[in-house]
């Protein structure tokens, strides 16, 4: 995300990986993980334009304990600046 300017996107929809040993990432551990998705929470909030939206499709499946994603990702927009 590098590559785009500051302030220059008014959407951004992802699904986030669901971190349960697809090939696609590396199974971290809660902590890492959420430190992952930090990391690209605050690129998203640095490209949107005040005002912009950010759709995110969370998926609590396939875990055991039961870990709900939602509320760690809503701290996580909060902290950053978003609105829910």
């Amino acid at each position: 995300m590098d590559l785009i300017p500051d302030n220059s996107i008014h959407l951004m929809i992802t699904s986030p990986p669901c971190n349960v040993t697809k090939e696609y990432n590396n199974d971290l551990i809660l902590k890492e993980y959420l430190e992952l998705l930090e990391t690209v929470f605050r690129e998203v909030w640095r490209v949107l334009v005040p005002g912009g939206r950010a759709a995110i499709n969370i998926a609590n499946i396939g875990r055991k304990p039961y870990i709900p994603l939602y509320s760690y990702i809503i701290e996580i927009m909060h902290k950053i600046g978003f609105y829910m």
